[in-house]
């Protein structure tokens, strides 16, 4: 690897690190307005808002797949999961909600 590369993915790793903690912040705000299920809508709906570009310019077929029932079941597992976690950030403190997602590596494996 280049130099510029492994520079360019850590700043890529902290730009990732700060996006990530103002969406967590964003979600204890919004909770006080909307439902846990309204905020899982809007944060899959901009995401579709940022996927769209790419899948039009590579079209539909790089999302291809064979395995339909395990894309499905990946699909339901994610959205329950970010479910979950949103849930979470508004029952818990912040801090703890972000400690406890840190034991996510124990727990997969």
């Amino acid at each position: 690897m280049r130099p510029d590369q492994v520079i360019r993915g850590a700043l890529m790793m902290v730009a990732a690190g700060i996006v990530f903690a103002a969406m967590n912040a964003v979600i204890r705000l919004a909770a006080d307005e909307l439902h846990t299920f309204q905020i899982v809508f809007f944060r899959n709906l901009f995401g579709l808002a940022f996927m769209l570009p790419w899948v039009l310019r590579r079209g539909l077929g790089s999302l291809r797949t064979n395995r339909y029932g395990l894309y499905f079941l990946r699909a339901l597992l994610g959205l329950i999961a970010m479910g979950l976690w949103f849930w979470s950030l508004t029952k818990l403190p912040l801090a703890e909600a972000v400690s406890l997602s840190f034991t996510t590596p124990l727990w997969v494996t």
